[in-house]
């Protein structure tokens, strides 16, 4: 991580630097039983839902990417709606990427 644009706590990464940024991020979820359940990956910032993607039952995979206005000390989280602890357990991100495009 770039400690002067990103860090990470128990709650996410945190953003360093103000500024528009463009986030991606691929995740998969491992078929199984449950999985007729039509769960999402959610983007959260500071608590707050920002956008939705990847809607199952087909395993997604690829890559969801996006551009934010960010201020420095927000908070980017990324989590699914499943309720289920079985099948939210089973959601892993693969990778995550931010870029900070213009400050």
């Amino acid at each position: 991580t770039d400690k002067k644009r990103t860090s990470i706590n128990d709650k996410g990464i945190v953003i360093g630097e103000s500024g528009l940024y463009q986030i991606s991020f691929s995740g998969n979820m491992r078929e199984n039983d449950n999985f007729e359940q039509k769960e999402e990956y959610v983007v959260y910032i500071n608590g707050t839902e920002v956008m939705k993607g990847y809607e199952v039952p087909s395993p997604p995979t690829g890559v969801l990417s996006f551009q934010k206005e960010l201020k420095k000390g927000d908070i980017l989280s990324i989590g699914t709606t499943a309720d289920d602890k079985e099948l939210k357990s089973m959601a892993g991100i693969n990778m995550l990427s931010m870029r900070l495009l213009k400050n």
